[in-house]
Formats: C-alpha cells, sequence, structure tokens
C-alpha cells in the first residue's frame, strides 16, 4: 500500500497504487463523490479466485471531513453482508495511509443499462419486465437491511451475461449507500445532484419528489421505488416521463406533475405494467409500493399472471394495482373516485325532490267532484245562469194551481203536452216576492207526492 493516499481530483497520482494485493491500472468513471478505478491482481493478499476488482475511492473534498468518512465506512460496512447476485458483491473496505476511505467489490463485465437504453430503446416488453423484476427483487433484499439506495438511475445497472437469469441477462446494481451517506450530512445540493453520466450521485431526472423538496425531508426506501418507476417508464417507453433542460423544471416536474400514461407512449406495454408504474410513481411516500410488493407484481406480469391491479387501491396499504392516478382530483371524465358516487347522490336527491314537488302540486288543486253533483265553487257558480231555489224534482209535474197558462189560441191541449212546455219553459222568479205561508209548504208536500202523469 502506498505511503500517500490518493486524490480523486489528481487521477494520474491514484493510477499504480495498490490496495490489498491489487494495483489500480485505470480510471472506470468519475464524480463529485469520488472515482471507481479497476485493480488487478499483483502478488499476495488478494480476494482468493478473483483477478479483477473495482476500487471505489472518495474524494478528496470529502476525504477531508470526519464525519463523511464515518458514514462512508457504515455504509460500507452494511453492504458488505448483503449476499444477492442481483448486488454487486463487496469484498472488503478501509482507509488509506492518507485518510481516505476506499471500497473494494465485484468487478463487473457487460454494459451499463444506460448504454442499453441509448442503444436500443424503447426496450422489448419482456426485456423490462426481466430487467424490473430483478432490480425489484435485488433492491427488496437492501430495504429489508434498513439500506436506502437513494441513487438508483440506468448508470448504476450493470447487464452481465448470466444464463440462469430471464434472456440469459443479469442485471446488478452498484454505488450503493453512498448517495445516504452524503445527502444526510447536508450535502445534497443541486450542484452536487447535477453530475455528469459517470458521476456516484444521480441526476434529479430520477429523484423521488421528497428527495426535490429537500430541507431535511424524511427519505425512506418507497424513494427508491419511485427512482425505479421512472427507470422502467424510460426503458418501455424510450424517455422518461418528466424531462427537462433545467433541473428546476425536472424538480417542479417530480413534486406537482402526474406522469403520462405510459401506453400513449408505448401502445405494446400491458396495461398491467402502466398501472404499476403509474403506482409506483406515486407522489406521496405512503401511497407507493414496497419494493417487494414491486417484484411480486412484475413476476405476475412477466409469467402472464392475474395481478390485483383491477381492484382500486386503498390507503395505506395499496399493492401492486393503480391507480391510479394517483389521490389528486383531475378534470378527465369522472376520474376521480369520489365522482360516481357523488353522481349516485344528487341523482336519488333529484329524483326525490321532484316526487315532492309532484305531491304537493296534488294536495294543492281542489278535489274532483262526482261529475252528477253541482259545483261547490262560487266562481263557477257565479258564471252559470241563476237556478230555481227549489230543488227540481225528478219527474216533470204539472200542478193545476200553480202552473203558468199557456199561451195559444186553443186551451184545449192536453195535460201532457202543457207539462212538457212547462219542463221547457225557463222558470222566472217572482217579481214581488212575498213572505211563505205556512201552507206553501205543506202544498209543495203534496205536489211533490203527486205521481207523474203518464
Amino acid at each position: 500500500m502506498n505511503a500517500q493516499a490518493p486524490l480523486t481530483d489528481d487521477i494520474q497520482g491514484a493510477l499504480g497504487l495498490k490496495v490489498q494485493g491489487y494495483k489500480i491500472v485505470r480510471l472506470l468513471g468519475r464524480g463529485g463523490m469520488g472515482a471507481v478505478f479497476e485493480a488487478e491482481a499483483d502478488g499476495k493478499g488478494g480476494v482468493p479466485g478473483v483477478d479483477r476488482v473495482a476500487v471505489k475511492i472518495l474524494a478528496q473534498k470529502l476525504a477531508q471531513d470526519p464525519m463523511a468518512i464515518k458514514r462512508f465506512m457504515h455504509e460500507a460496512r452494511l453492504t458488505l453482508h448483503l449476499e444477492h447476485r442481483g448486488l454487486v458483491k463487496i469484498y472488503s473496505y478501509g482507509q488509506l495511509e492518507g485518510g481516505a476511505p476506499y471500497i473494494l467489490m465485484e468487478f463487473l463485465v457487460g454494459e451499463s443499462l444506460r448504454s442499453c437504453i441509448a442503444r436500443a430503446a424503447p426496450l422489448p416488453i419482456e426485456s423490462c419486465l426481466a430487467i424490473g423484476f430483478q432490480l425489484a427483487e435485488s433492491l427488496s433484499l437492501a430495504h429489508k437491511h434498513g439500506i436506502v439506495h437513494r441513487d438508483l438511475k440506468p448508470d448504476n445497472v450493470m447487464l452481465i451475461e448470466d444464463a440462469t437469469a430471464p434472456k440469459g441477462q443479469r442485471a446488478k446494481v452498484f454505488d450503493f449507500g453512498i448517495a445516504k451517506s452524503v445527502s444526510e450530512l447536508g450535502q445534497e445540493t443541486l450542484g452536487g445532484v447535477k453530475t455528469s453520466t459517470d458521476a456516484i450521485l444521480g441526476t434529479p431526472r430520477y429523484m423521488s419528489p421528497e428527495q426535490c423538496r429537500g430541507g431535511g425531508t424524511k427519505i425512506s426506501d418507497r424513494s427508491d421505488v419511485y427512482s425505479l418507476g421512472i427507470m422502467l417508464y424510460e426503458m418501455a417507453a424510450g424517455a422518461p416521463p418528466f424531462d427537462g433542460s433545467a433541473p428546476g423544471d425536472l424538480i417542479a416536474q417530480h413534486i406537482v406533475d402526474a406522469p403520462p400514461n405510459l401506453r400513449d407512449a408505448a401502445p405494446a406495454a400491458p396495461a398491467d405494467l402502466e398501472t404499476l408504474i403509474l403506482h409506483m410513481l406515486e407522489k406521496k411516500p405512503q401511497d407507493r409500493p414496497t419494493m417487494q410488493q414491486v417484484a411480486r407484481g412484475m413476476k405476475a406480469i412477466f409469467d402472464g399472471q392475474p395481478t390485483l391491479q383491477s381492484k382500486a387501491p386503498s390507503a395505506p396499504t395499496r399493492m401492486v394495482g393503480v391507480v391510479r392516478r394517483p389521490k389528486t382530483m383531475k378534470v378527465r371524465g369522472l376520474a376521480h373516485p369520489l365522482a360516481l358516487p357523488l353522481v349516485l347522490l344528487l341523482g336519488v336527491v333529484f329524483v326525490g325532490v321532484a316526487a315532492i314537488a309532484v305531491r304537493a302540486r296534488r294536495s294543492s288543486s281542489p278535489p274532483a267532484l262526482p261529475p252528477t253533483a253541482p259545483s261547490a265553487s262560487p266562481l263557477v257558480a257565479a258564471e252559470r245562469a241563476p237556478e230555481p231555489v227549489v230543488a227540481k224534482p225528478p219527474p216533470p209535474v204539472v200542478s193545476t194551481e200553480n202552473a203558468a197558462p199557456v199561451a195559444g189560441p186553443n186551451d184545449a191541449e192536453s195535460t201532457a203536452a202543457g207539462a212538457n212546455r212547462v219542463a221547457r219553459q225557463k222558470p222566472q222568479p217572482p217579481r214581488h216576492p212575498e213572505k211563505p205561508k205556512a201552507s206553501g209548504a205543506k202544498e209543495s208536500k203534496e205536489i211533490l207526492n203527486v205521481p207523474a202523469l203518464r
């Protein structure tokens, strides 16, 4: 081991350095957090059977901060015990003589997911499902151990050949834990986040809304779920759901905008995959599924099995289905989950009000009278001609005492004919009404009792 710690800002000074039986031969990648080198076995002390390794060394500006070193070493110890075929293997870690921490890890031969997307995007749906399932499965194990990547992006995923993996390709995640350590130290500034494709920290394009807010916002494992959702969308559609020329535009879109529908950009994508991705891109961390739920959903879609996506997700445990959009109200038809119940409720209220109005109208109108009974309404009576006070007897009756004389040349007409004319003649009220006598009532009764003449 050299006496002088390498300064990653001086790449030439790091080349040729020996670390635990390996000699650094070339630079693999560099960013604001540090650099990654390739090292070859050189003598004894190396990992048995391993000829090449990757050495990650913290940048000089952070190697001078004791707290940064402590955090870096803590994450290295955690990832050392993670054993999964989808995670890059950590062999050892330590500090160089100058104090700079390093991690000795598995050297991967293959193509980065970033390069694959740039070369062949959009990827076949089968490849998207296979890669997505492998990433979700490996990240789920890390989350169980309390480790959050916080820098998940295509640049930190390597695709290597593996005959045992679906499609003969294995997706491996690396650069685990460094971004978490730095952000906890308050180093997560815009300048440090916006890095090139070979940087250790991720770009705003794959950051979760809670990461974009900053300001001490708590970051959980659901942040990795969001980042993986962005990656899945980009693999299937050929472009990420949010894009912009400035970091501020991307940050605003992650916090405010709803992602576009996947099938608008990738019609061949299954509806279940679109639903799952939209669910992973929920704005609130608690509304997203866990990484284990994502892995189960991806496997079900890959195997062609029905998922729970046909059901509306219910808080707080929202399984693989959606969403929808998520919870914010969108003026897009009846997309809101409360729209249908409100429409039904308004319909019931309208019917009830109409029924009450009809009942009130019926109760306010006068009751129908029998057709034979005279109208009791004074308005109707005033419009009709005056009628005699005495009730009209059922059959016409002629009284020899009270019958009016019939005008005509002959008085020898039959009594029946006179009675008919009297019945047709309109009775006239008396010119000089007199007070009826007591005997009048008796005579009237006698008249009413006279049988009709035949």
